[in-house]
């Protein structure tokens, strides 16, 4: 019993003037003309059940506009992390690693260079036995047949009719057949100019005759054409070429003039 129905019980009884309820301990009935106390009533609560059988636990987020800026941002920097770990860091190593290779090749390549050039001394050795080295004193004053020949091809040249060039030391001998006196100044004057040549001399033979024989454009005689035989006059050209110390101090003289 609370202290509210408590409180009522105690005010009824004062206002009746008996108690609530009789004392049953005596055993005596109560007297006639008195009313029977009544028990109050208490108040009825009615209840019902939870008619919802079900729960949502799922939160609904109301901000879904800031969380998909934030996906959106996010989105971006995981792309500019790519790229930067593709330019700055997968580039990079990749380099490094070209480079590596690379210095290791150069390397390998090194050492085996060094390992071919350690019998240096042993082959040069050999080259001076077969090479300059034995020469004598008039083989090494001899100029190069090389050179001779490319002076006389870019001075002379085919074009010229040279019959045959015959080589002795350092003086070439050219011959020509029926070669005009002006067109033989023209050839010696152009000799004269090469740094690699001494000097030049010319000389007249006797006449000699020569056959001529027409042929077509495939070298196939032409029969209807006889053969005719005409007189040349052979022309000699005597070319003397520097020896190869002559030929550098030449060249050092003209240098050391061009820098005065």
């Amino acid at each position: 019993m609370d202290v509210k129905t408590q409180e009522t019980l105690q005010q009824n009884e004062q206002n009746n003037g008996f108690p609530l309820f009789a004392d049953q301990s005596q055993g005596s009935p109560a007297p006639q003309g008195t009313p029977t106390p009544q028990k109050p009533q208490l108040q009825k609560i009615k209840g019902h059940y939870p008619t919802k059988t079900s729960i949502n636990l799922v939160y609904k987020e109301k901000k879904a506009g800031k969380n998909f800026t934030a996906l959106a941002l996010f989105g971006v920097f995981l792309v500019l992390l790519a790229i930067f770990t593709k330019f700055m860091v997968l580039d990079q190593i990749a380099a490094v690693n070209d480079a590596e290779y690379l210095y290791h090749t150069r390397q390998d390549q090194l050492a085996t260079l060094q390992r071919s050039n350690s019998v240096y001394d042993q082959v040069e050795a050999e080259y001076s036995h077969f090479g300059i080295g034995y020469l004598s004193q008039a083989e090494l004053d001899r100029h190069d047949r090389v050179n001779m020949l490319d002076v006389i091809d870019d001075k002379v040249g085919i074009s010229k009719g040279i019959r045959t060039i015959q080589i002795s030391e350092n003086t070439a001998v050219l011959s020509f057949l029926t070669l005009e006196l002006k067109d033989m100044a023209t050839i010696i004057s152009r000799l004269e100019e090469s740094e690699y040549v001494s000097y030049v001399t010319a000389s007249r033979a006797a006449t000699e005759n020569y056959t001529v024989t027409y042929v077509d454009q495939f070298g196939t005689r032409i029969a209807d054409v006889d053969d005719e035989t005409r007189e040349a006059v052979t022309n000699y050209i005597s070319v003397v070429f520097k020896t190869p110390a002559a030929v550098k101090a030449a060249q050092a003289a003209a240098e050391g003039g061009e820098r005065q």
